[in-house]
């Protein structure tokens, strides 16, 4: 009986890995919210520029989750294969 080679270290590592970049984005999204208007700007381009900010910021806040979730799912992927090889392949040998 054959069985699924699966690189588990790697799949995990990687999971790891874009799980550490997520906090990045949530620094960009905080920063974007210091962008804006000021008192000088036409109080239509204040607003557009306060739009676009708080547009951005929103839209950096949902790839922070998104990476992270995708992350997350990295490593249970690494924790799925790992369960489904133990369950199927005991270590000795076929039952």
């Amino acid at each position: 009986m054959s069985e699924i080679q699966a690189p588990l270290g790697e799949i995990e590592s990687v999971g790891a890995g874009i799980e550490s970049v997520a906090p990045v984005l949530l620094t960009l999204a905080r920063a974007a919210t210091g962008v804006g208007g000021t008192v000088s700007d036409p109080p239509a381009t204040a607003a557009a520029l306060d739009e676009l900010a708080s547009r951005w910021a929103a839209s950096a806040t949902r790839m922070e989750d998104e990476i992270r979730a995708l992350g997350v799912a990295a490593g249970a992927t690494a924790v799925a294969y790992r369960v489904a090889d133990e369950s199927s392949m005991p270590v000795g040998g076929p039952r």
